[in-house]
């Protein structure tokens, strides 16, 4: 039996299943998931593209990508996190003792990297470090 596009056939009961299925819908026996493999695409192009920095070796001048989900955050109170720095491209302006300013699309922003810890300012906001990474050197000194 040729199966169609978007089909898949249960090996306990031989029946036609759709693809998207992780059970079989007349005997409910569970198919092998190989993963998620459009993470595992994302991360590997990713890595590829950009590689993990020590924040503190930075320049000025350096342009780096923030990935996003991860750094300083506000908790609701149903305990859903928003973060609170855009996702993109940033260049390093000056390096500080906790963290970095830089600026992107969106203007300046500060990254930072410190120890995670509370706000002293507001108790639902927490100041946790962010993951960069270095997307490439400039060519020549610029001058901001």
């Amino acid at each position: 039996m040729k199966l169609k596009r978007g089909q898949k056939l249960c090996n306990n009961c031989n029946n036609v299943n759709g693809a998207r299925a992780r059970a079989c819908k007349s005997c409910n026996q569970e198919f092998e998931i190989r993963g998620n493999v459009i993470a595992k695409i994302k991360k590997k192009k990713l890595n590829k593209n950009f590689s993990s920095v020590d924040w503190k070796s930075l320049n000025r001048g350096d342009i780096i990508y923030f990935y996003g989900r991860s750094g300083s955050y506000f908790l609701n109170g149903d305990g859903i996190k928003t973060y609170t720095t855009d996702k993109g491209v940033y260049t390093v302006i000056e390096i500080k003792d906790e963290g970095l300013f830089a600026y992107g699309k969106r203007g300046n922003t500060f990254i930072y990297m410190g120890e995670e810890k509370q706000s002293k300012y507001l108790n639902t906001m927490f100041q946790s470090p962010h993951k960069i990474y270095l997307k490439k050197m400039p060519e020549s000194p610029q001058v901001i």
